[in-house]
């Protein structure tokens, strides 16, 4: 899998957001690749994405980011932290 460096993955989610402006890009990956790519990405010791992860999973709505399923923020954060040396 040809993964993309953070900057490009975030802009891939502020894309798929609505939230790009006049400087939007199509998004032709799905949220379950997005996941996937963050999954990849934390595998390779990037843990800093566990908290997008969290954020974007605890959410249904990207484009504003509330939170709705606070225990799965929590428990995806919590590993985060503690998966971190």
């Amino acid at each position: 899998m040809d993964l993309p460096k953070y900057t490009a993955l975030r802009q891939k989610v502020i894309d798929m957001a609505g939230c790009g402006g006049s400087n939007a890009q199509p998004v032709s990956e799905s949220r379950e690749e997005i996941f996937g790519y963050i999954d990849a990405l934390i595998e390779r010791g990037d843990k800093g994405l566990y908290v997008m992860k969290a954020l974007l999973m605890a959410s249904d709505d990207w484009v504003t980011c509330t939170i709705v399923r606070n225990a799965l923020f929590t428990d995806i954060f919590t590993q985060g932290v503690t998966t971190v040396h």
